[in-house]
């Protein structure tokens, strides 16, 4: 991994090689990879929990039940039926307002809403039978120091630095430059790749005959 040293140097020389202000530069890399995490997120920075729901409960706690590093909620599934949670809104979860303690109101829930710390499922609530919650969410990054390293993978750390390069120009006045190299990150942002694109367009499996995928027995 890329130590913040490394990338502290290269953001100096991409804004005149400024001194002394190391500290500036730190503080706006680690704005940039928590920005650009959230725009692009990386599978890295994607885990999963799972948690059992209970009987008449429609909240569940996201630090007690999934992580609390979760930043966002991606997408729930309810595995126990092998069925998608629909991403439902809060507007949506009030007009409801389902009470538990009406027996037409508790079933197989097919809905869930993210409400300050809580995922709630609704659209029936749980009932008794037991069902298993996975639920997939995005990290922020750890903060980098000169202890901690920038933890992306490698195709990460040039966006990560021109979106520094941008915070720094604004925070030195200079908004023509800033707004260049906002551009500059979002043409690298564009023109990259996860790993899993790059073998969904692998022109060799793209040309493989489909009755020749298989071999017979």
């Amino acid at each position: 991994m890329t130590t913040l040293v490394t990338m502290r140097g290269r953001v100096k020389t991409g804004i005149g090689g400024k001194q002394g202000f190391d500290t500036e530069v730190d503080l706006a890399l680690n704005e940039a990879q928590i920005q650009h995490v959230i725009t692009v997120k990386p599978a890295e920075s994607q885990e999963s929990a799972t948690f059992s729901i209970v009987s008449a409960t429609a909240s569940y706690n996201i630090i007690t039940n999934v992580n609390a590093d979760a930043y966002a909620i991606m997408y729930v599934r309810n595995t126990t039926d092998d069925e998608p949670l629909v991403q439902g809104t809060v507007y949506e979860w009030h007009l409801q307002n389902q009470d538990g303690t009406v027996s037409s109101n508790v079933g197989k829930p097919h809905k869930w809403v993210h409400v300050e710390d809580d995922i709630v499922l609704y659209d029936k609530i749980p009932d008794a039978t037991a069902r298993t919650i996975k639920v997939l969410y995005l990290t922020l990054p750890v903060t980098m120091t000169t202890a901690v390293d920038f933890e992306l993978q490698k195709e990460h750390e040039r966006p990560v630095e021109q979106l520094a390069k941008s915070l720094l120009w604004l925070d030195l006045g200079n908004e023509a430059k800033a707004a260049s190299a906002l551009q500059a990150y979002q043409e690298l942002v564009t023109s990259r790749f996860e790993p899993e694109q790059v073998e969904d367009e692998n022109a060799i499996f793209q040309m493989q005959p489909i009755d020749n995928l298989y071999e017979a027995d």
